[in-house]
């Protein structure tokens, strides 16, 4: 994420499918957001019991409140009630509090696409819709959450890296076989296992362990290339 976050921005989205380095790309630009003395950062990794609301936002508050305690206190002692109705009072407590920061925080929930209660992302539009200029919320996620992203990326709010953004170019690739294999490969086998991986960070880490110490690359790379089969099924058994 070279251009970190975008200026005026208050929403990240990492959208992709499994394996394609969404938590690590997040955890390596909040290590470099993080060395400014003015900036924190949370993360939330989320599952499905998250989907009950007073867990998830009694989660969400203690991730902010570990970042910066002066944050979200009187919504965890709201919480701590299994008696707590309106969670739209609580986020709102949650948005005061940030307000009143001099620092800028980063939260990142992972794994959102765990979340199908539809209260939880009510809850999560309704704080973005309201959001203070020091806080910014990074999702990583395998699916378009169900949120109103059209019209965040219409009122310039969001920046998106999606699986075109994090896969790997031609030249990408070939840097990452040069490092990952004793034996070399010339252009031609690069650009055919870049395409029918396109690019994908597993699909080649799986790659580069089926041809470590292989004599056949030639033949497996013929055999890879003209294969039907779903590239992770085939990736793993060669593995195997």
């Amino acid at each position: 994420m070279d251009q970190g976050i975008a200026e005026g921005h208050c929403f990240t989205l990492i959208s992709a499918q499994a394996g394609s380095g969404k938590s690590s790309l997040a955890c390596a630009w909040l290590n470099h957001w993080q060395e400014s003395p003015n900036h924190k950062a949370a993360w939330l990794a989320l599952d499905e019991s998250d989907n009950d609301p007073q867990r998830f936002w009694r989660y969400f508050a203690a991730a902010l409140n570990h970042a910066q305690p002066a944050i979200g206190m009187e919504a965890l002692n709201a919480l701590s009630s299994d008696q707590t109705g309106d969670f739209m009072l609580v986020i709102h407590s949650l948005l005061n509090d940030t307000a009143n920061q001099s620092a800028s925080l980063v939260l990142v929930l992972d794994d959102y696409h765990l979340i199908t209660n539809v209260e939880v992302h009510k809850g999560i539009e309704y704080l973005l819709d309201h959001i203070p200029d020091q806080l910014h919320l990074l999702i990583c996620t395998r699916a378009n959450p169900p949120l109103p992203v059209v019209r965040y990326r219409a009122r310039r709010k969001l920046t998106e890296l999606r699986a075109a953004e994090l896969n790997f170019s031609l030249e990408e690739t070939a840097q990452f076989f040069e490092q990952a294999l004793s034996n070399s490969l010339n252009q031609d086998q690069i650009a055919i296992l870049s395409q029918r991986t396109e690019g994908w960070v597993v699909g080649l880490q799986l790659t580069a362990l089926s041809l470590q110490d292989r004599e056949d690359v030639k033949q497996f790379i013929e055999e890879f290339q003209e294969s039907q089969f779903f590239i992770l099924e085939y990736l793993s058994e060669e593995v195997i």
